[in-house]
């Protein structure tokens, strides 16, 4: 730049009425922006192009087994990242005393020279020294172009500039996936032909790179600013001091704590996918073109993930929809990790893309909402610094993880085998790892604890206005009598009073409207036919306001106490009586009935079903305002009581109304019976029921072990009776036969004797 340039600042920084165009057409009218603009998008675009070919370059140069293209892949993404977080605190300084413009040119051109060399050297030392040159210059380059925006477009229209060189430095990466998928094709298409294309793959994508890098620089050259002027500071945070501060950020509450759980998971997910990419499709045999695609579709779906973030489902909680967010994008990631088809790794990869993409836009907002202006600065950098250490980790370490992995088989029943690679175990690990996170971080800021969330996405899937669900602490039980006039609601709620106490609980008996100081006068202007006339938008309002301080007021502190609560008509009458009755629409009177009760519903609704004629002859006393009605603005009523009860038969109990007191009461018990809670009575009861059973258990069991007894010792003694019997029937049996045998005996001798005397003779 000329003394004469450096001294013509008025020419150069256009003046503030100039253009009277607003947004991103405002400032790229603004030529010498317009210029800077087309350099920070072509050094983008090189930049990410230049990634993608440093890394598959690395993992086809190493010479060695699986492992050592991992380590190879993972000190590529270390040398790249680690320049710009070693000065990030000192470029500012060093860029602040240089000449802006040639600044960015010079930084263009070394990195073009750099990359352009990477194919002529060919040697893996070489690889690791451009990516760090690389790194080092453009951690360079960023604080230059930072510094370089106030100096091109008018001071209200800075954020938007800002925010538009921001997107193009990020939105330039699936373009420049695209370029590199496209140099791979070419490569593979020419392969045969041309011989650097079979053992060196990535080297057209180094000189693409190198070729936009001088476009970069050719555009740079082009721009007319003073070298020093209006500019931001572009010195950053120590490091320290934020991770020091994080502590603060953390001890804010669960909502700020869950969301850094959430981004934590995010980053570990893409940073995994995105260094062991390159290694799961060699697993897949493909190539470079692969590796692209799947980095391309990644990308695009974190893009159109915080495109449509905002529209995702707008009736559903923001806090959930970011946690089950997180939660998807690990569970498709652990799914990509068991797939063997290079395509559905690629489709794969872009949903993980679009889940992260949503909860990264939802959750990066309420994160901002969260705090104070004293403490957002602090907690953005924090955030910051976190997630960038998470990249890095997951960069590094995935494909180092992976390494160690290496390739291996399963063989079951030495019928099937099944090949897997350490990527696919490391992503499928993370997989897991982002699961939980994402759990953790949904427990965290889930703000309808109680409603269960597949209800609660469906219904906000259909455009319903769902629960927040019952308040913390709130162990009471809830029930609304509902129906037209004349149903008895008034008989039922007194009788199931005095049955519900006598088992011991607190019961709460209240009605609607007129519950409250504020609700009995809203009453009498509601229902007196004495007052002037309520337009039925008004009505709709005036119950809604009654109801809002019935909750506030009478309810939710009855239910606090645990009590049992009994409410003569709630929501669904508003919905009845003024959604069907006076046509306003049940959808919309029912949103403004949660609204106004914060979403708290009845555990079970008790409709007395009637006949309207049959209630209107059991008036006793002269109608109000709403039961001077005509017939038909009452069978309007009972039908959309009746299609409510329908559309949600879990929470309603129908009853015939055209019955007797008792007859309408049986039924309700027994449903009470089954779902209110046990009394502090009901409990001791229970206690002194069951110690009463232990005992008479205890007694029937000795009783049992006494009768046990006595049997054993009657068949103990008659065992030996017939013991010792049989021992003296043998003793019998053997004297008798010692008898016989000394009989024998001596008739042998006097046979022998006589024998003898004879032969004697």
């Amino acid at each position: 730049m000329t003394h004469a340039e450096q001294q013509a600042p008025d020419s150069a920084i256009p003046p503030r009425q100039v253009e009277p165009t607003e947004g991103i057409g405002g400032v790229l009218s603004i030529r010498p922006f317009r210029r800077f603009w087309f350099a920070v998008a072509a050094s983008a675009l090189a930049d990410w192009l230049a990634l993608l070919a440093l890394v598959t370059a690395a993992m086809w140069t190493v010479d060695g087994d699986y492992r050592k293209h991992a380590m190879a892949i993972g000190a590529v993404f270390a040398l790249r990242l680690l320049p710009a977080a070693v000065m990030a605190s000192m470029a500012g300084a060093i860029v602040d005393h240089l000449d802006r413009r040639w600044t960015l040119v010079t930084c263009d051109v070394l990195r073009a020279m750099v990359l352009v060399s990477v194919p002529f050297v060919d040697k893996m030392w070489w690889i690791w020294g451009a990516t760090a040159a690389v790194g080092v210059i453009g951690a360079l380059a960023g604080p230059t172009r930072d510094a370089t925006v106030p100096n091109l477009v008018p001071r209200q229209r800075l954020g938007t500039a800002s925010q538009f060189n921001l997107v193009t430095s990020y939105g330039a990466a699936p373009a420049a996936a695209l370029v590199f998928v496209l140099t791979a094709l070419i490569g593979t298409a020419f392969s045969q032909d041309v011989a650097m294309f079979v053992d060196h793959p990535s080297q057209l994508a180094f000189y693409t790179a190198g070729g936009v890098f001088v476009v970069a620089a050719i555009f740079a050259s082009m721009i007319r600013m003073p070298t020093r002027g209006r500019s931001v500071s572009t010195r950053r945070p120590n490091p320290f001091k934020v991770l020091a501060g994080g502590r603060r950020v953390f001890a804010h509450g669960r909502t700020a704590r869950g969301l850094i759980v959430g981004m934590i998971a995010l980053f570990l997910a893409g940073g995994a996918l995105v260094g062991t990419a390159p290694l799961l499709v060699v697993g897949l045999n493909a190539g470079n073109a692969a590796y692209g695609t799947i980095f391309f579709m990644l990308i695009a779906g974190v893009s159109a993930g915080m495109l449509w973030g905002p529209r995702v489902v707008p009736a559903f909680s923001r806090r959930r929809l970011y946690g089950m967010a997180v939660m998807f994008a690990g569970l498709t990631l652990l799914i990509l990790a068991a797939v063997a088809n290079v395509v559905v790794a690629a489709v794969l990869a872009a949903v993980v893309g679009v889940f992260a993409g949503v909860a990264w836009v939802t959750g990066y907002t309420m994160y901002g909402l969260d705090f104070g202006e004293d403490m957002r600065a602090k907690a953005f950098a924090f955030a910051q610094l976190i997630v960038r250490m998470m990249l890095f980790v997951a960069l590094v370490a995935g494909p180092v993880g992976a390494g160690y992995g290496g390739l291996r088989s399963w063989t079951i029943a030495d019928r099937f085998t099944f090949d897997y690679s350490g990527a696919a175990l490391l992503l499928a690990g993370t997989g897991v790892f982002v699961i939980i996170l994402g759990w953790i971080a949904l427990l965290s800021v889930d703000d309808r604890r109680g409603v269960p969330i597949l209800r609660d996405l469906a219904a906000a899937t259909r455009n319903e206005d769902h629960v927040t669900g019952r308040p913390a602490g709130a162990t009471g039980f809830f029930i609304a009598l509902e129906g037209g006039e004349g149903a008895g609601k008034s008989t039922q709620s007194d009788a199931l009073a005095a049955w519900i106490r006598a088992k011991g609980h607190e019961v709460v008996v209240t009605r609607e409207p007129g519950a409250t100081m504020i609700g009995k006068k809203l009453r009498a202007m509601l229902l007196d036919l004495d007052g002037d006339p309520v337009d039925p938008r008004t009505e709709a309002l005036l119950y809604a306001a009654d109801r809002a301080e019935h909750v506030q007021s009478v309810i939710l502190p009855a239910l606090r106490r645990g009590a049992i609560v009994i409410s003569d008509r709630y929501i669904d009458s508003s919905i009845a009586y003024q959604g069907a009755g006076r046509g306003l629409g049940a959808r919309e009177i029912g949103r403004v009935s949660r609204w106004a009760t914060d979403g708290l519903l009845p555990d079970l609704t008790i409709l007395l079903d009637l006949d309207p004629a049959v209630g209107h002859s059991r008036f006793t006393e002269a109608p109000d305002r709403l039961e001077s009605e005509p017939q038909d603005f009452h069978l309007r009523i009972r039908h959309a009581f009746l299609d409510l009860a329908a559309h949600d038969p879990d929470r309603y109990l129908v009853v015939d109304a055209d019955q007797e007191p008792d007859a309408v009461t049986t039924p309700i018990r027994h449903r009470l019976d089954r779902e209110l809670p046990l009394s502090d009575q009901e409990k001791r009861q229970a206690l002194e029921l069951a110690k009463r059973m232990r005992e008479e258990d205890a007694r029937r069991k000795a009783e049992q072990a006494a009768r046990d007894a006595e049997k054993a010792a009657l068949i103990a003694r008659l065992r030996a009776e017939s013991e010792e019997r049989q021992r003296q029937a043998e003793q019998a049996r053997l004297a008798e036969e010692a008898a016989r045998q000394a009989e024998d005996e001596r008739r042998f001798a006097e046979d022998e004797a006589r024998r003898i005397a004879a032969e004697a003779d």
